[in-house]
């Protein structure tokens, strides 16, 4: 399989007034990643080859602009291409924003021998660490085969597709109710510290050992698409 995996956190709140890029860096690289190459995606221009976190200020001047840079983790041979983008240009509203972490080292997904499970681990520690600090109003992740950003289904506090991992921010948990989400069917359901609930349907994304019957996910949220 071909397909990239995307973590995808949408936020239609306040986190383009408090977001701090050099905070998302240090959490990335305290759990095993190397943050590097910063570029602004809308002009192509580099930013920073070396990201120095001593210079917190010098990147965080960066917060406003429409970024990719890369994350790698040498020791679990993943690496994820991270893009930033916000405001009215990318979204037609300026409280818009979007954090995507996207990799195409999805290969151990689909073997058994390299353990897809203890894989798609680490793809949770990761998202889990960033919704802590993001606290988006709406996060997801999966092998993209055409996602995109629901903001407009966010802001009528409507969910019309369930994913692999689904992250309910605390604004949403509230609106859409916590008896719906902790009753639904899953393989995992669980609170985070930010006050979100994060929802996962399999025990990866690939080759799952165990994975919820799709028809009575849809029965229960109510949509007509599951993955």
């Amino acid at each position: 399989m071909s397909a990239n995996l995307d973590m995808v956190f949408c936020d239609i709140e306040d986190l383009y007034l408090r977001f701090k890029l050099s905070k998302l860096i240090e959490i990335i690289n305290d759990i095993g990643y190397q943050a590097v190459n910063l570029i602004n995606f809308s002009t192509k221009e580099v930013l920073l080859n070396v990201i120095d976190l001593d210079s917190k200020n010098d990147i965080d001047k960066l917060n406003n602009k429409n970024i990719k840079f890369t994350a790698i983790n040498k020791k679990e041979s993943i690496n994820y291409s991270f893009y930033i983008g916000q405001g009215i240009d990318l979204f037609n509203k300026t409280n818009r924003m979007c954090i995507i972490a996207s990799t195409l080292d999805t290969y151990a997904l689909w073997k058994p021998e390299h353990n897809p499970e203890k894989y798609s681990e680490i793809i949770l520690t990761l998202a889990i660490k960033l919704q802590e600090y993001i606290r988006s109003t709406y996060g997801f992740i999966d092998l993209d085969f055409g996602m995109d950003a629901p903001f407009d289904d966010l802001e009528k506090n409507n969910i019309s597709k369930i994913y692999w991992t689904n992250i309910f921010g605390k604004t949403l948990v509230t609106k859409l109710g916590k008896e719906l989400l902790l009753s639904a069917p899953s393989w995992r359901t669980q609170y985070l510290s930010d006050g979100s609930i994060i929802y996962i349907i399999g025990s990866s994304p690939g080759i799952a050992k165990e994975h919820v019957d799709i028809e009575k996910i849809k029965t229960h949220f109510k949509v007509s698409t599951v993955r």
